[in-house]
């Protein structure tokens, strides 16, 4: 169990200099001395794809006199894997505790940080917001029985736009969704085809704990897409949300834009610059995931050969 032992001294570690840095040195707010959790509020996850507009959601949420939402710390990512282990969990087992004892500990140990984030910030609920959380949906939901999720979708073919630069770019995380000789835009595509999936099928799982909202939709009436989100977390409709830029926001790993974003508009049609053939290739694997959340007019034909 020495592994075990190791491994809950980092994560502690590495949880407790989250929380240092998110409290004590980026936030401008009084700081409260920690307590044990209450696991009394209900948790918030915000999931989608990189590049898809979750952060715009976080600063939303976050301004909302009742919910704290702090940048990306991802710990859950490995805690999942750890109570997956079956090397680990047969070490519990030995010792008579069986997974939902470990659990309920997790539980525990997750809220204890999350609880006194929001604390704080002179709050009462907390939010969490990472797109690595797509991967890991099961466990969040089994980890907190009670939480909510936003699941945030986009347009294909401009979430591929910009999480590869228009192709420029090449995330370390698509080197497993083709080779090197690839274009990043066509790995891009097959990696905005899986997680999606994995989102709708959650949510065909969950209906009454998943609320899934279109980047676009929001950003074209943020009002309205606002309002419907906080009706479904149980919050009261606060309009001082839709002017997040005047709030403290803690940064996070996200897009450092929006720090300086004064207003809720749209980007779009990025894609409309590549090569014909290209755009046909992106369609092609994307087009029958993109129908099913709606995007089914948002993924043009492209009449014409290729370049």
């Amino acid at each position: 169990m020495m592994g075990w032992s190791n491994w809950m001294q980092r994560q502690r570690g590495r949880a407790r200099r989250v929380y240092a840095d998110l409290v004590r040195r980026r936030s401008r707010v009084r700081v409260v001395i920690a307590s044990e959790p209450t696991l009394a509020s209900i948790p918030i996850f915000i999931v989608g794809l990189f590049r898809s507009g979750t952060t715009l959601v976080r600063y939303i949420l976050g301004s909302h006199s009742n919910i704290a939402c702090p940048g990306e710390t991802t710990f859950l990512a490995d805690m999942d894997r750890m109570l997956n282990d079956e090397r680990s969990l047969a070490g519990f087992d030995a010792m008579g505790f069986d997974r939902s004892d470990v659990l309920s500990r997790a539980r525990q140990f997750v809220a204890y940080f999350y609880e006194n984030y929001a604390r704080s910030r002179d709050k009462a609920r907390w939010a969490d917001k990472s797109p690595t959380y797509v991967d890991h949906l099961d466990f969040l939901a089994e980890l907190f029985p009670d939480a909510r999720f936003v699941l945030v979708v986009r347009n294909p073919l401009d979430q591929i736009h910009s999480h590869t630069q228009g192709g420029r770019l090449r995330p370390e995380r698509l080197d497993r969704y083709g080779t090197t000789a690839e274009d990043p835009r066509i790995l891009g595509a097959r990696y905005w085809n899986e997680k999606t999936l994995l989102l709708l099928d959650f949510a065909n799982r969950n209906p009454s704990r998943c609320q899934m909202i279109g980047y676009e939709e929001l950003c074209e009436e943020p009002e309205a897409v606002s309002r419907r989100l906080f009706d479904f977390l149980g919050e009261p409709w606060q309009p001082q949300v839709l002017r997040f830029w005047e709030f403290d926001h803690d940064q996070g790993l996200e897009d450092s834009r929006i720090r300086t974003t004064r207003s809720i508009s749209v980007s779009t049609g990025g894609y409309l610059e590549w090569p014909r053939g290209m755009i046909r290739a992106c369609r092609d694997i994307v087009r029958d995931t993109a129908t099913s959340v709606g995007y089914d007019s948002g993924v043009p034909e492209v009449p014409g050969s290729e370049p």
